[in-house]
């Protein structure tokens, strides 16, 4: 079995954003499983996150709408038989933090709180969920793009 240390120094190897000042610290700690080491490194960055601000990105929409927003979209209105209803069917990009990254923190947090973590670790998890209310899209870990 790995010791918990030498995955803490893996991760650090794997990603230099954890040889920052703000995970030094995490170092030093004794974690009694990985995800207790999960759940500290997301606690330090998903508090320093939410200090800049949650990512936010241009999400494309489309719904039924009495007023024109966006580009109209006739077949589907059609389809639909919005029209009827003095409705159409609208399709626009809405600046929403609902965006892959966000949903993929959140189902982060919520697989966390279910793991066998402490319960100073599973509290603050918990103050985080509150500012993440984007939907969970299960499709998201397909949709990105690996950037190097």
């Amino acid at each position: 079995m790995i010791p918990v240390q030498n995955i803490y120094y893996m991760l650090s190897y794997a990603f230099q954003a954890l040889q920052t000042q703000t995970y030094k610290n995490l170092a030093t700690e004794n974690f009694h499983n990985t995800a207790e080491l999960c759940a500290a490194i997301l606690d330090k960055g998903v508090s320093t996150q939410l200090k800049r601000g949650l990512g936010r990105d241009y999400v494309p929409k489309s719904e039924s709408l009495s007023t024109l927003q966006g580009k109209l979209n006739i077949s589907q209105s059609i389809k639909t038989q919005a029209l009827l209803k003095k409705q159409m069917i609208c399709t626009y990009d809405e600046f929403s933090t609902n965006t892959p990254f966000n949903q993929i923190i959140k189902s982060t947090i919520l697989l966390l709180l279910k793991a066998n973590i402490t319960n100073t670790r599973k509290k603050s998890a918990e103050s985080f969920i509150i500012f993440f209310r984007c939907r969970r899209n299960r499709l998201a870990f397909r949709k990105l793009e690996p950037t190097l």
